[in-house]
C-alpha cells in the first residue's frame, strides 16, 4: 500500500540523517537554525543557507583531492580520467563516522559530483601539448558553485593546518 510505502521510506531517510555524526549535524543545524531566527517575515537568506550547507558539504568531504588518483598512462587499458581512491578516503576518516561515509559515498549525488572531479582533475592534470585544444577546459569555465566549493575547500584546509584542526566552523561566517 501507498502507506506503507511512505513509511519504508521514511524510516530510510531518517535513519541516513541519523547517520550523520554530532561533530558534522551540529553546526548545520546550528547555521541553519541562525538563518531561521534572523528571517525577516516569511522569507529567509538564501545566501546563508546555501553558505550552510555549502561549508556542511566542505567539513564532510572537502580534502576530496588528497584522494585523487591520475590515471596510470603505462596500464594499456587506462582511462583518462582521474580516479577518486574511496577505500583510502574511508580509511582516514574517523571510525564512528564509517556509517555516515559509506551512505553518502554510495549516494547517486555523490557519484555524479564525484565523477565531474574526476574529470576536472584529469583536465587540470594533463600534459600540455604544443598546440592549444580548442576545446574548452571545464576547469576554466566551471560554475560559480564549483568555485565556490573549492574557495571554501581551500579556506577550511587553510583554518585546519592553523588551527591544529580545531575550530573549522569558526573561520566561516554567514551572510546576513
Amino acid at each position: 500500500s501507498l502507506q506503507r510505502d511512505v513509511v519504508a521510506c521514511t524510516a530510510a531517510h531518517l535513519a541516513d540523517l541519523h547517520s550523520i555524526p554530532g561533530t558534522l549535524l551540529r553546526p548545520l543545524s546550528s547555521a541553519l537554525d541562525r538563518v531561521l531566527h534572523t528571517a525577516k517575515g516569511p522569507s529567509i537568506n538564501n545566501d546563508a543557507v546555501s553558505v550552510a550547507f555549502r561549508t556542511f558539504f566542505v567539513h564532510a568531504i572537502g580534502e576530496y583531492r588528497l584522494f585523487m588518483r591520475l590515471p596510470d598512462a603505462s596500464d594499456p587499458a587506462h582511462s583518462s580520467v582521474s580516479r577518486f581512491d574511496m577505500s583510502a578516503f574511508l580509511a582516514s576518516r574517523p571510525n564512528y563516522m564509517y556509517s555516515f561515509y559509506r551512505r553518502f559515498l554510495d549516494s547517486q549525488m555523490f557519484a555524479q559530483w564525484i565523477a565531474t572531479q574526476e574529470e576536472r582533475h584529469a583536465l587540470e592534470h594533463r600534459p600540455h601539448p604544443s598546440t592549444p585544444d580548442p576545446t574548452p577546459d571545464p576547469a576554466s569555465t566551471s560554475s560559480s558553485a564549483h568555485s565556490s566549493f573549492d574557495a571554501h575547500a581551500r579556506q577550511y584546509l587553510s583554518s585546519k593546518q592553523s588551527s591544529g584542526g580545531a575550530g573549522w566552523l569558526s573561520s566561516f561566517s554567514l551572510p546576513s
